[in-house]
């Protein structure tokens, strides 16, 4: 894989809690299918911890090129950070 961070924003939660977020794509594309559709999934966004790290329901959501989501819109808005975050988008 020829996997390239594209960007990174941090969502802060309402009680203060930063958990970054950021986006990856890949040329080639993952070996999942897109969250929405059934196509490959060029794009992870990546949920991380306040530590940092991917652990308990923290991790990765895999999108195609149409309808990976805006990460700045994502930690600009809670139930947007929350629908993607729990895979309903």
């Amino acid at each position: 894989m020829s996997e390239q961070l594209q960007d990174r924003t941090i969502y802060v939660a309402p009680c203060g809690q930063k958990n970054p977020i950021e986006l990856f794509f890949d040329e080639a594309g993952y070996p999942w299918k897109c969250q929405q559709h059934v196509q490959p999934a060029t794009h992870k966004v990546l949920f991380l911890s306040p530590k940092g790290e991917v652990e308990g329901d923290f991790g990765p959501k895999y999108y195609c090129g149409e309808c990976v989501p805006n990460i700045y819109e994502v930690a600009a808005n809670q139930d947007a950070y929350l629908d993607v975050f729990y895979g309903k988008i």
